[in-house]
């Protein structure tokens, strides 16, 4: 049993040197939170020439996410409508003006373009709901369609899509499962709650959703090899924000995982791991710990974050990009 799991172990971190993505002149599309102004803002960093360029725009605000297409045309984001809510928007690289693609939903986020089918992904809440759903939008029809409308429980925690398959993965749980858990939690007085079961879900176009594995852990979010082989993801062993954050590799396979970094003396809260152009390591986001956190402009206490890089060779880390009152929201590695 213990050979077996060595080798589990050793093909997991062979594999992890040798997932990501294939760019050649990659870049970070970063949104970004201005704790002084209060704005969203959506930025390209050239990895390369180290050169940051904001896209055109008013700014935004809320939690905003963003991805560009395939032909580096428009910019997707969510900003919120005037009711208050967090819809979906498309506005030209080359333009000022946004067009709103939805209207609908009590709040849109998490976007993903596929460049396979040459779709757009994006997570809702449907009006009436509690559970977050995965959802797709056609360029051609200009319709926003909800993969699995009629149900009420499963909600998405964190997805990403494998652009050599167009294959869709998801860590899900169910929101009653979830409801009692932070219920025992606020009844017991319990820091260390337990989180439910989340499940790792995997959604091929034309067939039923198929479970790869299950875990009890807090996950937070999800990015997919190219290949849709493996997966990194964020997760907490506990509920709540105090809880420590690790960020895991997986084989999407056999449902194998195996803790890659956690939070540390430089950097806290890590989350929102994404493959290197190069293979050869993982981007993600955290806090930057050795600076103290500043006031924002609604009073909140909030430690400013960064981009870091985490080489798996020497697992040595450094950071790539930071802004002094930047509260990053979402990363995404594109190719011009």
């Amino acid at each position: 049993m213990r050979k077996k799991t060595f080798w589990t172990i050793l093909s997991l971190l062979a594999s992890v040197a040798l997932s990501g993505y294939d760019y050649s002149h990659p870049t970070l599309l970063i949104t970004y939170h201005d704790l002084q102004d209060g704005h969203s803002h959506h930025l390209l960093h050239d990895l390369q020439t180290q050169q940051d360029e904001l896209l055109s725009g008013e700014p935004t605000t809320g939690y905003s996410s963003a991805v560009i297409d395939g032909e580096a045309e428009y910019v997707y984001f969510t900003a919120p409508n005037g009711e208050h809510q967090m819809q979906l928007f498309r506005r030209s690289l080359q333009a000022t003006d946004r067009q709103a693609l939805s209207s609908d939903f009590e709040h849109v986020d998490l976007l993903r373009y596929d460049t396979h089918s040459e779709k757009l992904y994006v997570r809702v809440l449907q009006k009436g709901h509690r559970n977050y759903q995965l959802a797709c939008y056609d360029r051609e029809k200009g319709a926003l369609t909800v993969l699995q409308p009629d149900d009420a429980d499963t909600s998405v925690k964190g997805y990403d899509i494998s652009r050599a398959t167009g294959v869709l993965y998801a860590w899900t749980v169910s929101v009653q499962e979830e409801a009692a858990r932070l219920s025992k939690q606020h009844q017991q007085a319990d820091e260390q709650a337990e989180p439910p079961l989340h499940r790792l879900v995997k959604f091929a176009e034309g067939a039923a959703p198929e479970e790869i594995t299950t875990v009890e852990l807090d996950v937070l979010d999800m990015a997919v090899s190219e290949d849709g082989d493996h997966a990194l993801f964020t997760a907490r062993e506990w509920l709540g924000e105090e809880a420590p954050q690790t960020i895991y590799h997986a084989d999407l396979r056999n449902g194998h995982r195996i803790q890659v970094f956690s939070d540390g003396e430089q950097f806290g809260r890590v989350r929102l791991p994404h493959y290197a152009e190069s293979g050869k390591g993982i981007y993600f986001v955290a806090d930057r710990k050795q600076h103290g956190p500043v006031t924002d402009k609604d009073g909140r206490h909030v430690h400013p974050s960064a981009v870091g890089y985490y080489e798996f060779k020497t697992k040595s880390m450094r950071e790539v990009w930071h802004r002094a009152e930047a509260e990053i929201r979402q990363i995404n590695v594109w190719n011009r």
